[in-house]
């Protein structure tokens, strides 16, 4: 089929094709239909991907009946096909901490059923897309653009002016810089409960009181645990996380580590606080020793 206007690169490009009578156009006149997308090169030669720019519907958009199809429409302005997809979210939150709907696209434009959300009278909703989802978190999003539904008759309370949308806080991340004890408390004497490997990012989700410890979730077993802070790169702020109590340690021996390569205490230990062999082994900066002449031990500094 020739084709009379350019095909741009980097897009995707919707058809639709329906059976009709030969009288043209009009009303009854259209039968089944099929629709289809096709991309246009040359592909990116790397996942570089821009923030989309927003279409449908328009920002501040008055819709009028709430079990409407709500038509989500954007274009990627990447002037080339990248390998992947987009994330359109509906909240009713400007912030986005949670979601009404969202979901993982191939096409700029997608179609939601507002039964579907549900959308509710006198209420306003907000809207962006995440070029590919499956990137990393600080991927980039679009603005942000809201609509608002009022059915006909219903006089709703005078919407507020809405300042200026900021994108939510990211949350600060936490990469370990070598394999790391993550503890069930932010002591040296609390237990391991799993472990946070070298190159491995988690998200902080709190501090104890003096940010000398970061409470993760492990992306190893998927748990809430403390590693030692001198040993990760920290991307973000931690200054608003949450200061996390924790339960004291059920002994004031610290435990015996097991055999692979990790580390989560300071180099500067007091070794004297061993009382036995055993103990003092098992701290990799201590040694016990025997004075010559003498049958009773100590455990002092290597």
């Amino acid at each position: 089929m020739p084709w009379p206007i350019p095909l741009e690169p980097g897009n995707t490009y919707d058809w639709w094709i329906h059976a009709g009578l030969e009288t043209g156009p009009g009303p009854d006149v259209d039968g089944p239909n099929a629709h289809g997308y096709f991309r246009t090169g040359p592909v990116c030669p790397s996942d570089d991907m821009l923030p989309v720019d927003l279409l449908s519907p328009a920002d501040g958009t008055i819709i009028d009946d709430p079990s409407v199809e709500i038509p989500l429409y954007w274009d990627d302005p990447t002037l080339c096909l990248v390998d992947g997809v987009f994330e359109p979210q509906i909240s009713d939150d400007p912030t986005f901490a949670t979601w009404l709907w969202r979901a993982h696209i191939e096409v700029t434009r997608w179609t939601v059923a507002g039964s579907d959300i549900p959308l509710e009278d006198c209420s306003r909703y907000y809207w962006r897309v995440k070029t590919d989802p499956n990137g990393p978190r600080e991927d980039p999003f679009s603005e942000v653009w809201s609509f608002f539904v009022n059915t006909p008759g219903v006089t709703c309370p005078t919407p507020p002016i809405e300042p200026p949308h900021e994108p939510p806080p990211l949350t600060p991340m936490a990469t370990a810089g070598l394999n790391l004890n993550c503890r069930s408390g932010p002591t040296p004497r609390h237990e391991i409960d799993d472990t946070f490997y070298q190159g491995e990012s988690a998200p902080i989700h709190g501090r104890n009181e003096d940010s000398t410890w970061l409470y993760i979730l492990s992306p190893n077993l998927n748990i809430y645990c403390w590693v030692w802070k001198e040993q990760v790169t920290i991307e973000g702020d931690i200054s608003n996380r949450e200061v996390v109590d924790a339960a004291p340690p059920f002994t004031d021996e610290p435990p015996v580590e097991d055999e692979s390569p990790s580390i989560d205490e300071p180099q500067s230990v007091d070794c004297f606080q061993h009382t036995n062999v055993n103990a003092c082994g098992a701290d990799q900066n201590c040694e016990w020793k025997i004075p010559g002449g003498s049958n009773v031990g100590s455990c002092v500094n290597k």
